[in-house]
């Protein structure tokens, strides 16, 4: 399963889910997310975050 870390910032006016949203579209246009990658389950997620 991919391990996500993003750089999220408390203080920015966007809101925490834009802020995660962005960065997962960005590493899937990066390429560093490819088709049928397993996500972490939003549990597992917001203990990370």
């Amino acid at each position: 399963m991919l391990e996500l870390t993003p750089n999220l910032n408390m203080n920015s006016k966007k809101a925490l889910y834009v802020q995660l949203y962005e960065y997962i579209k960005k590493e899937i246009k990066d390429g560093s997310i490819v088709p049928f990658t397993k996500l972490p389950a939003k549990r597992k997620l917001a203990i990370h975050l």
